[in-house]
């Protein structure tokens, strides 16, 4: 479930459309693609303009502050395969918004079902890198577009 604040701003942000569009630029060609280790993943976010953090146990987490609010959009990369999570916490505690899970979030929009790609998966680092930095172009919008929305 997302509430009517987060549901305006991923139609704002035109969240479904860029988040499947993303998701149809990479498809799974081998069955047999190595696992993506843990320190080249983390080469790949170490060279991204981005400061992050990596959380035990497989997250990799980039942070935006705005003034008492903390947005953190995580990566669990688990057999080549991102879940990604954004979070908005207020004063440091977790707030009721934000994705709790990208694709899960696609329950509760609207969105174009031809875009949906059965196939997704990402065959190398580089095609990781390039998918991160789409991801983040979202989140960034995510945040720009809800600041926007909570100014007093």
């Amino acid at each position: 479930m997302i509430n009517e604040l987060d549901k305006e701003i991923l139609q704002r942000i035109n969240f479904s459309e860029r988040f499947l569009k993303s998701n149809m630029k990479y498809i799974k060609h081998e069955e047999d693609v190595p696992l993506f280790k843990k320190n080249d993943i983390l080469s790949i976010f170490k060279k991204l303009p981005y400061p992050f953090n990596y959380v035990k146990g497989g997250a990799y987490a980039i942070s935006k502050i705005y003034e008492n609010y903390r947005f953190d959009l995580s990566f669990v990369i688990s057999q080549n395969y991102p879940h990604l999570y954004l979070y908005v916490y207020k004063d440091d505690e977790i707030q009721q918004r934000g994705i709790n899970n990208f694709s899960y979030t696609l329950n509760f929009i609207e969105y174009n079902k031809s875009l949906l790609n059965k196939n997704f998966g990402l065959n190398s680092l580089d095609e990781l890198k390039s998918y991160i930095i789409d991801i983040i172009d979202i989140f960034n919008d995510y945040v720009k577009e809800f600041v926007s929305q909570t100014k007093d």
